[in-house]
């Protein structure tokens, strides 16, 4: 049983990573490479303390100046300038000591910590930033000095009540340059922002945390106009609802074939060459959606909005009509504008925001080209892991040769619950399109592949002779 008291932080997804929040009254040091985020980090816990829970916080800084921090803040959604009017944030700017110093005497940060003392207690104060830190001590060469004087100044403001978030910036091989604040620290999280082929892509992992339980995998976050948000992995635990009614895919056949539908909630995948009709069948199921009076959100990847309600509208399929009685929402994005985090971060703030029982991602083989394939594949599944946690329809597309990996199909398929399969035969007749369901769990659904065609009238299947 953890008996550390925790606060929460206010940063989406962070909370659910640490089982509750940060260390209260204890020390959490963030490190990170230039650009990871760490001071609109510590502010964003900081001010959600302030504005939230009316706790006022302090931030002191020893490089950036107090307006350049204020307006950076604001990129992000934060009114630091209200709070410190209302007299519940402040923030001191430190000089750091100047280079060409002797260094003579005993070090101390005795003077420091009444500085601290002072700013928190004119406002009244129990949580606070130091960023960065490291910048005190860069003129300094006594190590053992430099980490006796660091223990005792974060103790001291431990036994005050004090919480202390603290900023570093990453060492080479090691989690802080000077290598020890890691070791001061009770809870240690690392910001990082790599590139894959020319994308950025932010992530988080909380490396320690002294007597509390805790996530320590990397996730993906991002930095946007509202703010931090941190995507956890996947559920360890397969506790999601499975809900026992069905619904309809659009498509007559397809519906025939699984006993009357999918069942809600569940993760379908439509694969098949380009040219095989997997958009309109992924359409079809959308527009079914919002004849039921429910929202449907359309994610694509290789078409604009009006490109989609165009080239639908040859199959009879009426999107527009659909997008201005607000059940159907179409968002476009090329795979390669963002990291694969931000794709992931994208679909969650749609869902909030337009709140569908069914999602369509067309095609989600396309993400294969924002990072690479175990990360594409990560994504995927903490998408459809998303969608069930909320009992909504997953419709996936997928043309398999954008795979290019059997292992990797063999065991994307496996969390699937619905397959369809489409094919398409090239003679000098002309092209004949098949379907055919390849599995359906918990459904004796009908395997034979039909034929079917797609027409000014919509998709008309039958049988196939064979």
């Amino acid at each position: 049983m953890e008996r550390i008291k925790k606060f929460k932080t206010g940063i989406s997804g962070l909370d659910e990573i640490t089982h509750g929040g940060l260390p209260l009254a204890r020390t959490t040091l963030i490190a990170g490479d230039p650009g990871c985020g760490k001071t609109l980090f510590m502010a964003s816990i900081l001010a959600h303390a302030a504005a939230e829970r009316d706790e006022p916080a302090v931030l002191f800084t020893f490089e950036e100046r107090r307006r350049d921090i204020i307006d950076n803040a604001a990129s992000i959604g934060l009114d630091l300038q209200a709070l410190i009017d209302a007299e519940k944030f402040e923030i001191v700017h430190v000089s750091a000591p100047r280079e060409g110093m002797t260094e003579v005497g005993t070090y101390t940060l005795d003077g420091l910590k009444l500085r601290i003392t002072a700013a928190m207690n004119a406002i009244g104060a129990k949580y606070l930033a130091l960023d960065t830190v490291e910048t005190l001590f860069s003129v300094f060469s006594d190590e053992k000095a430099i980490r006796g004087e660091l223990v005792r100044l974060l103790n001291g403001l431990s036994d005050d009540g004090v919480t202390t978030l603290m900023s570093a910036e990453r060492g080479d091989g090691r989690v802080t340059r000077r290598g020890f604040e890691e070791y001061v620290s009770d809870c240690v999280i690392a910001l990082e922002n790599d590139t894959w082929e020319d994308i950025a892509t932010r992530r988080l992992r909380v490396i320690k945390y002294r007597g509390a339980h805790h996530r320590a995998h990397k996730y993906p976050f991002m930095i946007g106009p509202d703010g931090f948000t941190v995507m956890p992995l996947t559920s360890a635990t397969f506790d999601h609802d499975v809900a026992t009614d069905k619904i309809s895919t659009g498509t007559d056949a397809v519906d025939v074939a699984l006993q009357g539908g999918i069942r809600r909630g569940s993760t379908v995948l439509i694969s098949g060459p380009t040219g095989s009709g997997k958009t309109i069948l992924a359409g079809a199921a959308a527009l079914e959606t919002c004849w039921r009076d429910e929202n449907a959100l359309f994610l694509s990847f290789e078409e604009s909005p009006e490109e989609l309600i165009t080239n639908l509208a040859s199959v009879n399929f009426d999107l527009r009509r659909q997008i201005d009685a607000g059940l159907l929402r179409i968002a476009s994005s090329r795979p390669t504008l963002m990291g694969l985090e931000r794709h992931l971060v994208e679909l969650c703030k749609l869902v909030e925001d337009h709140k569908p029982t069914l999602v369509v991602i067309d095609p989600v083989s396309s993400l294969s080209s924002a990072g690479d394939r175990n990360a594409v594949y990560r994504t995927i599944v903490r998408m459809i892991d998303y969608l069930k946690r909320r009992k909504i329809t997953a419709v996936l597309t997928m043309e398999p040769s954008e795979i290019g990996d059997a292992d990797r199909s063999i065991s994307f398929a496996s969390i699937l619950d619905t397959l369809i399969d489409l094919s398409a035969e090239i003679s000098d007749d002309g092209i004949e399109r098949y379907i055919q369901v390849i599995k359906a769990r918990g459904i004796d659904n009908d395997h034979r592949r039909q034929l079917f065609s797609l027409t000014s009238g919509g998709v008309e299947v039958e049988p196939d002779d064979d």
